[in-house]
């Protein structure tokens, strides 16, 4: 059994007396943590904190924290929340990569090397660090070099949207552009996700006439930000902030829709920045949450999903922060059915886009997605 144990902080002031107080409590030595913090907390500090407690460290810059366990269920808009597990050093592996001169796609292709190399089922976790990061270049970059059939979830990381600075650490590395990635053994470590949205389009289609990569700059052959900006009658001061609410919906080659949130713009251009890439010729719609209904569809995707796989040691939760803004008091109503289902802890957070996938699926990469992520220790009958 995975064992793990969480607290939460408003203010760094409270965490170097929290970290010692948990490790002094749990009864049993932790060995991998997950942090989820605000972005202007002193991460130099938390990483030396654990790297001194010989615990490793997978941390990401968010938008938010989850924390739902049977003790609370908390949603923390900022602070930090921290993870302590006792996953076995020999089942996990855990690096971190800088873009440096790479694209995003040779990020992806040399995390997807490194993990086949490490083990020969591996499952992988990561976060990704740049505001303007390529989420789906980085998801096809790993799943180009890896085994058909691959575990993959990720996210992406969030500033509460500043859209300034996001980035993600270990112990001992912190990268303001980069990968953090956490390779399981999957003979050791069963994990299962599912992935559900319920954004809705809006109105009319459009094609993208031209683009590179995540940049999109002209739509219909009229400048893409004048005709975001002219079509929500918005200003171009309300972007990149309000683009988390009304995201762009691309149609994919096999009929289904993901979503592409903006985290960025171009005044010069005229373009605008996205979390992950839209090609040339794509048709794209603009989208927005239908309101109450994504409740009642989580609900019977996360019934659907427990009928199947009914055990779990812990649970991760990668949910896009456009559903936190959009549902309100009400995202608590959203995440709290995994933990009454499982009746095991669930640590997450919100941040600028997933990678997941529904059972017999490939993973794809989304925005505004609720990723529901199962752990279990395989080694315990």
């Amino acid at each position: 059994m995975i064992r793990s144990f969480s607290f939460s902080v408003n203010i760094f002031a409270e965490f170097n007396k929290k970290l010692d107080q948990a490790i002094q409590y749990v009864d049993f030595k932790p060995t991998l943590a997950f942090a989820f913090i605000s972005h202007d907390f002193p991460v130099a500090k938390i990483m030396d904190a654990f790297k001194s407690n010989n615990i490793r460290l997978m941390g990401t810059s968010s938008s938010g924290a989850i924390n739902f366990t049977s003790k609370e269920d908390l949603i923390l808009e900022k602070g930090g929340l921290f993870v302590l597990t006792d996953i076995r050093y020999e089942d996990f592996h855990l690096e971190s990569l800088n873009l440096k001169k790479k694209t995003w796609f040779q990020l992806g292709k040399e995390t997807g090397k490194k993990a086949t190399e490490l083990t020969e089922n591996p499952a992988i976790l990561f976060f990704t660090g740049g505001i303007h990061a390529d989420g789906h270049t980085v998801t096809k970059g790993i799943l180009d070099n890896s085994k058909p059939g691959l575990e993959l979830f990720s996210c992406m990381a969030g500033d509460n949207l500043k859209f300034e600075n996001t980035f993600v650490f270990t112990e001992t590395d912190v990268e303001e552009e980069g990968i953090v990635f956490l390779v399981l053994n999957t003979e050791k470590i069963s994990i299962q996700g599912m992935m559900t949205s319920g954004w809705i389009g809006l109105g009319s289609e459009f094609t993208i006439t031209q683009s590179k990569d995540n940049i999109i700059y002209k739509i219909n052959d009229l400048s893409a930000l004048d005709l975001y900006t002219n079509y929500l009658s918005i200003s171009i001061d309300d972007l990149p902030a309000i683009g988390t609410e009304y995201p762009l919906m691309m149609k994919m080659e096999d009929g289904s829709y993901v979503t592409r949130m903006i985290t960025g713009i171009n005044r010069t251009e005229k373009s605008i920045i996205l979390s992950g890439s839209v090609p040339e010729k794509s048709t794209v719609s603009f989208s927005a949450s239908p309101g109450f209904e994504i409740l009642e569809s989580t609900r019977e995707k996360i019934i659907e999903f427990h009928s199947k796989h009914k055990e779990a040691d812990l649970m991760l939760l990668f949910s896009g922060v456009a559903r936190n803004i959009a549902l309100g008091p009400l995202i608590t109503t959203e995440i709290k059915l995994a933990p009454i289902k499982w009746k095991v802890p669930l640590y997450g957070l919100f941040g600028y886009g997933e990678t997941g996938k529904n059972k017999n699926e490939k993973s794809r990469f989304c925005n505004q997605t609720l990723t529901l992520i199962l752990l279990k220790d395989n080694t315990v009958q």
